[in-house]
């Protein structure tokens, strides 16, 4: 599905070149975890991609700002408020990832509701993926409203961004609950890094579409806006 959705986008050189960018600085960050990982040349922590508040978590929360600042600047040029919708998911995204809501309200309602641990799985993480569901449900209902309302070019964007996501939910939330099941000494050095080297390089790719997007698309009523 990701491949056919690339297939159909023709990336400007400019954008290639930021594309490009962005992935060498995932394939950086990916070999500091290994390095850290699997040697003694980087002892600290902070270079594992698993480590909160560490040197690759700092880069994706940047990548998470450009994001908003793109969307909210396609909202102020396009005047779409589907723009501001998805720009409102990615506050949520940098949000989460900086306070850690999820693991601290995963952690509340599964006190609360008094959840079972099962499958591998503790009752925490069961309140974690309440937690997904819930917030994913709310800006299900926001963003499919505002597509619904959208015009035809403007939902082509909205479906090929939301194919993104989904790749993105796959790594953050799927391979981390897997690894989480898992518990194998060997395999879970595995799920993490596909788990956090896939969130970084998908927010790479989202960064590079939006940003095609916005300089590819003109104002409204100028001579070049598409009929």
């Amino acid at each position: 599905m990701l491949e056919k959705t690339a297939r159909k986008i023709e990336y400007t050189p400019r954008t290639r070149t930021l594309l490009i960018l962005l992935l060498a600085g995932d394939l950086i960050f990916v070999i500091l975890h290994l390095l850290h990982k699997f040697s003694t040349l980087l002892p600290s922590s902070l270079f594992s991609l698993t480590r909160d508040l560490g040197y690759a978590e700092y880069y994706q929360y940047v990548k998470e700002f450009c994001i908003i600042l793109l969307l909210l600047a396609l909202a102020v040029r396009l005047r779409k408020l589907l723009y501001v919708s998805y720009a409102g998911l990615f506050v949520y995204f940098l949000l989460d990832d900086f306070f850690q809501i999820h693991e601290t309200a995963g952690k509340t309602l599964a006190n609360f509701v008094l959840l079972q641990s099962n499958f591998g799985l503790r009752a925490q993480d069961f309140g974690e993926l309440a937690v997904y569901a819930f917030m994913g449900l709310i800006f299900a209902i926001l963003i499919g409203l505002a597509h619904y309302l959208s015009d035809a070019h403007t939902r082509k964007f909205s479906r090929q961004l939301f194919i993104l996501i989904l790749l993105l939910a796959v790594f953050g939330v799927v391979f981390d609950m897997l690894e989480i099941s898992t518990n194998h000494p060997v395999i879970n050095p595995l799920f993490n890094l596909i788990d956090d080297g896939g969130e970084l390089l998908v927010m790479s790719l989202i960064i590079a579409f939006v940003f095609h997007f916005l300089s590819t698309r003109p104002k409204p009523g100028s001579p070049s806006q598409p009929a």
